[in-house]
């Protein structure tokens, strides 16, 4: 089976319960760890 190769792609960011008592701002790490992903795999 021929894989496809990926060109675009769209982040969605989610903020869970369990996140929402953290001080930590989540969607901001979860934001810039997926953003890193997209340039490393060179999609748009």
């Amino acid at each position: 089976m021929e894989q496809k190769k990926i060109y675009e792609v769209a982040v969605y960011l989610r903020k869970s319960r369990d996140e929402a008592s953290k001080d930590e701002d989540v969607l901001l790490k979860h934001e810039t760890d997926l953003t890193d992903l997209v340039r490393k795999t060179n999609w748009r």
